[in-house]
């Protein structure tokens, strides 16, 4: 079905349509991948550093294999970079990991319905 068959059997205007385009979908999180997520961005919150991927084992009570099984899912979905040159400290957390953390309310923000 085209987009303005949509658009007639949805009863919206094309105008409203228009910004759409721009909207980026965000890849989903498993419940792992998201407490992992939210520790590494409020480690960066409290120190104003990033952590290792050993304290991110820690953290997380895992082993430092399955540490990478958390990390690469996120970087191949955006949510993380990695600064190649650098062998300590070299996770960084997105502004689309910010944006999800947001949006799934895993910050502790409460948004408030207005």
């Amino acid at each position: 079905m085209s987009k303005e068959a949509l658009v007639i059997d949805a009863g919206i205007e094309e105008e409203s349509l228009a910004g759409l385009e721009s909207l980026t979908v965000l890849p989903p999180l498993s419940e792992k991948q998201g407490q992992c997520l939210k520790f590494i961005l409020e480690f960066f919150n409290e120190h104003r550093y990033y952590p290792t991927q050993r304290e991110v084992v820690a953290a997380m009570g895992i082993k430092s294999s399955t540490a990478e099984s958390y990390l690469e899912p996120l970087r191949r979905k955006g949510y993380l970079a990695r600064k190649v040159k650098r062998k300590r400290r070299n996770i960084r957390v997105t502004s689309k990991a910010r944006q999800k953390l947001a949006l799934e309310n895993i910050e502790g923000k409460r948004h408030s319905a207005v």
